[in-house]
């Protein structure tokens, strides 16, 4: 008499390493550090927490368009903060958007500039052009402002040499970073600095194109 077989174990449903977060748009749970918080200020505005540290209570979302599009929807936001006061609803979809791209730019900035102060980065053009004709480059920050005949020469190099290039701020504001009036492009030299960056520019390409 053939015996009965045994049942496979039960396995268990993979953890996450580290804090989890329920995106309030799709209800999924992910790690706290790849989400949106949203937090209520003192005066009972809601906005977003730039750096994931500001105290209080706060409420997550996906950097997707779509979750948020979906938590608005749904006015899970306002949910997740009862009692605030009427003059300061929770915000529409664009105005929310607007608030992630902000403090993801404000990121990018920060970046490059303590990227200047650590050594991490190089600008003006002898320095580029050594860091390029170096291979030290990462990572090329190119200003949108920038003279077309300056920006078809990165696009050029960026195609022969498989060198990450992306679109960002005025040459003003790249200058900013820098400790100069202006700059028309930053390259960044670190490996781990350029990734940092480029994930900062997927996160606002999710958040500005609807999925």
């Amino acid at each position: 008499m053939a015996g009965r077989g045994r049942r496979a174990p039960r396995t268990a449903a993979p953890k996450l390493e580290g804090a989890a977060r329920m995106c309030i748009g799709c209800r999924g749970s992910f790690l706290r550090d790849t989400l949106i918080r949203i937090i209520r200020g003192p005066a009972g505005e809601i906005g977003v927490d730039r750096y994931l540290k500001a105290p209080g209570r706060g409420a997550h979302l996906c950097y997707s368009r779509g979750c948020i599009e979906a938590a608005v929807k749904r006015k899970a936001i306002g949910r997740a903060f009862p009692g605030v006061p009427g003059p300061n609803p929770p915000p529409d979809v664009d105005t929310l958007v607007s608030q992630v791209v902000d403090a993801i730019d404000a990121r990018i900035r920060d970046a490059l500039t303590l990227g200047r102060l650590r050594g991490l980065v190089t600008s003006g053009a002898d320095a580029l052009d050594g860091a390029f004709t170096a291979g030290r480059l990462a990572l090329v920050v190119l200003a949108t402002d920038t003279a077309e005949n300056s920006a078809h020469r990165w696009a050029a190099r960026e195609k022969a040499a498989e060198l990450p290039l992306v679109h960002f701020s005025t040459a003003a504001e790249l200058g900013r970073t820098q400790g100069a009036e202006t700059r028309i492009a930053v390259g960044v030299t670190d490996a781990a600095l350029a990734q940092t960056i480029l994930s900062e520019f997927e996160r606002r390409s999710r958040v500005l194109v609807a999925s």
